[in-house]
């Protein structure tokens, strides 16, 4: 996380020119206006986590790219597919607490993926994907990169179109025009500083599992150890993994003596508890430790749990609900008293 900047504020003398006269030349001295005092400018406020961050383009792909440019661009309107703002599992999660958006539109014959973060959120992001590929990122057309910045926002993703280079460098162009037109009018968005007591970041997982105690879990037990997993896919854009890279994998593994469980700390993002407990399919859970908590249906015959505790919100699988109060219970403790500053 970057700090709130410090202005720098500097002091003139005021000088007195060519209006004033001495009293024996018969002139008038010429009156000076005070000088004004200096403004500083008002600092960023901590986010309490009980309200959304502000994102860039407010968090809606179709801020970003419309229906009628992706036409224009790609001679067709493909569905959006994936926006993370309405995907509360895994690290993606943590985008939002960066402030930034993530959209993905794929249709028959084209595609687009894009990332737009605050330019701050990830110091030291280079892009190392420069050309087009035929078929290397899971798509059959040929694929492009986007990577652009502009008034403190970058962009990265990719545009899959067409057969031939001359298309989709043509394609890319344009949707890296159209972002840096909107986000040069645009008022640039900061990183969001952390509330107080949020866990703070980065979250390594192997260190969180290992001060965790989780000896009385079914399946867990106190020889379980955490994992730092996640991977990326070949469409994933550079600028996520940097963005991971820096604050968190994308899902944190605890390996136990029969079971396996997937978590996820993501500190500052009690915001999400509303629209959590207005999912028709959200079962309310009383836990240990926890403030509250929710259970709903994933894959595999598992749930998954959000427990939400001052600022913070954590999300983990479970097979038996049952286990969710040891789990819970566990790693909010361990975050609680090591992982908040």
């Amino acid at each position: 996380m970057s700090a709130s900047r410090v202005p720098i504020i500097l002091l003139a003398g005021v000088l007195l020119l060519g209006g004033c006269a001495s009293p024996s030349d018969g002139g008038t001295p010429t009156p000076t206006a005070p000088p004004t005092s200096p403004t500083a400018e008002p600092e960023q406020q901590r986010e309490t986590g009980l309200t959304r961050p502000a994102l860039v383009f407010d968090g809606q792909c179709d801020s970003l790219f419309t229906d009628a440019e992706l036409s224009s661009v790609l001679g067709q309107t493909p569905p959006l597919v994936a926006n993370h703002f309405t995907e509360l599992w895994g690290g993606q999660g943590m985008i939002d607490q960066a402030g930034g958006l993530e959209c993905t539109w794929r249709g028959d014959g084209a595609a687009v993926i894009a990332l737009v973060l605050p330019e701050e959120a990830t110091p030291g992001y280079v892009a190392s994907w420069t050309t087009c590929s035929d078929g290397g990122h899971d798509f059959d057309e040929m694929t492009c990169p986007i990577d652009a910045v502009t008034n403190g926002s970058r962009i990265s993703g990719l545009v899959a179109v067409g057969s031939d280079e001359a298309t989709a460098t043509t394609a890319a162009q344009a949707f890296t025009d159209i972002f840096s037109t909107k986000a040069a009018a645009a008022e640039p968005v900061p990183v969001p500083i952390p509330a107080v007591g949020a866990w703070s970041l980065p979250v390594d997982c192997v260190t969180v599992v290992s001060g965790a105690d989780l000896s009385a879990v079914p399946g867990l037990g106190a020889s379980a150890t955490g994992d730092n997993g996640g991977g990326y896919g070949k469409t994933t854009p550079e600028l996520e993994r940097t963005l991971f890279g820096n604050w968190m994998p994308p899902t944190c593994f605890i390996i136990g003596e029969s079971a396996t469980v997937e978590f996820v700390p993501i500190g500052g993002s009690r915001w999400r508890e509303a629209e959590t407990a207005a999912r028709s399919d959200a079962t309310p859970l009383q836990l240990t430790g926890v403030e509250s908590a929710y259970a709903v249906p994933y894959r595999d015959g598992q749930s998954l749990v959000y427990a939400f505790t001052g600022p913070n919100m954590l999300v983990f699988t479970v097979r038996y609900t049952g286990n969710a109060d040891g789990i819970a219970s566990a790693l909010v403790a361990w975050l609680d008293t090591t992982g908040a500053p």
